[in-house]
């Protein structure tokens, strides 16, 4: 499962057991963080999840350290978590990914208040798309 990070909202994506297709799924608004990890444990036990793949951006302004710190802390209590401990989780450079996902979603030909409804899901698509190939192996 793919996670991008956002102030406002945050973006998830699956794949398939073999890794060959990815589905982008419901973004969700960034509330706190005891909600977000409610809604991880329910997708990963819904959908046996085996592995996320959390969005972390390495650029160097003020919002993108936030949501770096954000990330990191993610992945940290996704770690500790007692019923996730069957699951890895990883970071992933995000540089680009909103780029990419933009451009994959003008593609689509989806109308602007589409395609801002998107956007967040998109890039966790992205991000675990890069992260699968990258692995050269589809088990997330």
């Amino acid at each position: 499962m793919g996670i991008d990070l956002g102030l406002k909202r945050i973006g998830f994506a699956m794949s398939d057991e073999l890794g060959i297709s990815i589905k982008m799924l419901p973004v969700r608004n960034a509330s706190s963080r005891n909600e977000l990890m409610k809604t991880i444990i329910e997708m990963c036990v819904e959908n046996n999840i085996k592995e996320i793949v959390i969005g972390c951006p390495n650029e160097l302004s003020a919002q993108s350290k936030a949501i770096a710190k954000r990330a990191k802390g993610l992945r940290e209590e996704i770690l500790k978590k007692e019923n996730l401990a069957h699951i890895k989780a990883s970071l992933w450079d995000e540089s680009y990914t909103s780029k990419t996902a933009h451009k994959m979603l003008l593609e689509m030909s989806l109308k602007r208040t589409r395609r801002k409804e998107l956007i967040d899901s998109a890039s966790a698509a992205v991000i675990l798309e890069e992260f699968l190939q990258a692995r050269g192996h589809q088990d997330a």
